[in-house]
């Protein structure tokens, strides 16, 4: 039977002699994205943080790692505000007693909202 008369394979062509594996799909998405200077972290989740982070993946239409970045992007940005308040606050002369008086709501209203979640 000749060339032409083979039935085409589905699909689409390899980029080389044969198909890459799954492993080596994801191992090549991993370096592409370490150039773009992206580090992979493995975290693992559980109960209702899972459930949560599932819920707003499905919710908002996005995969759960852009879900996590940006609720951590969220946290980073608050707590960088309240250092810099501290700072600021250091700057007038203010006691450690006067510092926590005044920063505790600030960092209660970044944190607490984790913290009450039961099985976080």
């Amino acid at each position: 039977m000749s060339e032409q008369n083979e039935p085409k394979k589905p699909g689409r062509k390899p980029a080389g002699d044969k198909a890459l594996t799954s492993a080596e799909k994801m191992k090549a998405f991993r370096d592409r994205r370490k150039q773009e200077g992206y580090e992979f972290f493995q975290v693992s989740l559980r109960g209702n943080t899972l459930h949560l982070i599932n819920e707003m993946a499905k919710s908002q239409g996005r995969p759960r790692t852009e879900v996590l970045q940006g609720l951590l992007n969220i946290t980073i940005f608050n707590m960088l505000k309240i250092a810099a308040a501290e700072q600021a606050l250091q700057a007038k002369g203010l006691s450690d007693a006067a510092l926590i008086a005044a920063l505790t709501p600030a960092i209660e209203a970044t944190l607490n909202p984790m913290l009450d979640i039961p099985g976080i």
